[in-house]
Order: structure tokens, then sequence, then C-alpha cells
């Protein structure tokens, strides 16, 4: 029987490697072909640690814990929360997932308010980074890229580890 057992948490790691590796693959491929390089590191919407990984991330946890948030269509922040809930993500994970789902989308909204260039990219001038902090309660445009810098690397790290990619 341990042998048994062996052999499927074996399968399941395999599995679970793969199912990383094709994820890690597509969202590479997402990212090259909607994103333009030369705005990689502002897109709050398709750079690594913002929304789509957040999104994604939820979408995956509630297909391998559908317990979670049966039969619900809710706000990522929300999904999130429920899967902590659920202790399909920990406390701190879905916590920082669901905080920076709100942020990111409240950045988004802002941009769109205040006649931004994109909803979706950080602009480059500082006067409207500086603009975009205020309106967000920070100081300045560095305060605002540095929470989202703090933001991205954190979903980064829960994104690699639930994925498992390297």
């Amino acid at each position: 029987a341990s042998v048994i057992c062996h052999r499927a948490s074996q399968s399941a790691n395999a599995a679970g490697a793969f199912l990383g590796a094709m994820l890690g693959h597509m969202r590479k491929r997402v990212q090259t072909e909607r994103m333009r390089p030369w705005e990689a590191g502002r897109d709050l919407k398709l750079s690594e640690g913002c929304t789509l990984d957040v999104e994604w991330l939820a979408a995956i946890m509630k297909l391998r814990h559908p317990e979670a948030a049966p039969h619900t269509v809710v706000p990522t922040h929300s999904l999130v929360r429920k899967l902590g809930e659920a202790r399909a993500l920990s406390t701190p994970d879905a916590d920082a997932l669901a905080e920076a789902s709100l942020f990111y989308a409240g950045l988004r909204n802002a941009m769109f308010l205040l006649d931004m260039d994109s909803d979706s990219v950080l602009p480059e001038n500082p006067e409207k980074l500086d603009r975009l902090a205020e309106w967000n309660g920070l100081n300045s445009a560095n305060d605002l890229l540095g929470e989202v810098a703090s933001r991205r690397e954190r979903v980064s790290v829960v994104f690699k580890e639930v994925i498992q990619i390297g």
C-alpha cells in the first residue's frame, strides 16, 4: 500500500510540475503577445506579479478547491479571501493577493478617472505619477512605485510557490 501511495504522490507531483511549466509558458506567451516590451515594468494588468497573476491564481485555486467557493461568481479579491478561509491558500497569501487585487484595480480606476493615456499602464511622466500617487493617498511618485514593486514581488512569490514554477 505504501508503494501505491508513493507512486500516486510521484504522479501528482509530476502532474503539478507539468501544469506549472505549462502555466508558466502560457503566462510568458500572454505577456509577450499582449504587452509592449517598453511597458513591461509598468503594466498593471499583464506584468509579472500584477492583475493577471492574481486572477490566474484565483481561478486555478478555485479549480483545485471547488468547495472553497462553490457556484459563486465573485470579484477576485473576494475569491482569494474565500480560498484563504477554506485553507486552500494561507491567510497571509490570501490577504496579500486580495490587497494587491484591490490596489491594482484602484490604480486602474484612478488612471481612467484622471484621464491618463492608459488605464492599465503606469505613466512615465513624473507629474502624472505624482497626481496618481496623491489620488491614492501616497506622498510621491516614488512612494507609488515602491508600493507597486512591493505588491508585484509578493504576488510573484505566491504565484511561483502555488503554481510550482521556478
